[in-house]
């Protein structure tokens, strides 16, 4: 086998839990998987199994940390539950699908409200869907969008119109009593 199949398995063995599973627990299902010869498969798990574990966890930090930075209320909402939840949104997803931290961080947004894992209150629920609306507006080329949600340090029973557009290359947000 080649170079690349080698650098594709450790592509994955890096970012992808089920391939680090399936590489510990069955290394020739692993190797017939990515294309590898029994003595790569070996040749990997010598040189790189320990590694392999430290330079994923490093990864996974690199990202959460870059991802949830640009979702402030998300970390309000979940505190010291944060990287654990953030760890099985990436289990479940796999490697972002951008480069763009705050897209990671609304594709986690948009996890949580549609994930039954995490419990969340309804005035949670809406933190998030604002924080979602605001990042949407930001990073896609949006021209209008509204929501009604309940807004922190109001009543819990009253909901807020929410407008964000565009105008003249500026996004502008509006919210009513």
């Amino acid at each position: 086998m080649g170079l690349t199949e080698i650098q594709t398995a450790l592509a994955r063995l890096y970012t992808d839990t089920e391939a680090r599973s399936e590489f510990f627990a069955d290394r020739s299902a692993f190797a017939v998987r990515f294309g590898l010869s029994q003595e790569e498969t070996e040749a990997l798990a010598d040189s790189a199994g320990v590694e392999i574990e430290r330079f994923a966890g490093s990864l996974l930090r690199k990202r959460f940390n870059e991802a949830t930075r640009s979702v402030p209320l998300a970390r309000r909402v979940l505190g010291q539950k944060l990287f654990g939840v953030f760890e099985r949104y990436t289990a479940e997803t796999g490697a972002a699908a951008t480069r763009n931290p705050a897209l990671d961080g609304l594709s986690f947004n948009r996890w949580l409200l549609t994930n039954s894992l995490v419990p969340l209150t309804a005035a949670n629920k809406d933190l998030l869907r604002y924080e979602v609306a605001w990042l949407t507006m930001q990073h896609s080329s949006r021209r209008f969008l509204i929501r009604l949600l309940h807004l922190p340090g109001c009543s819990p029973f009253h909901r807020s119109l929410l407008i964000w557009f565009r105008w003249r290359n500026h996004l502008h947000h509006w919210h009513g009593p």
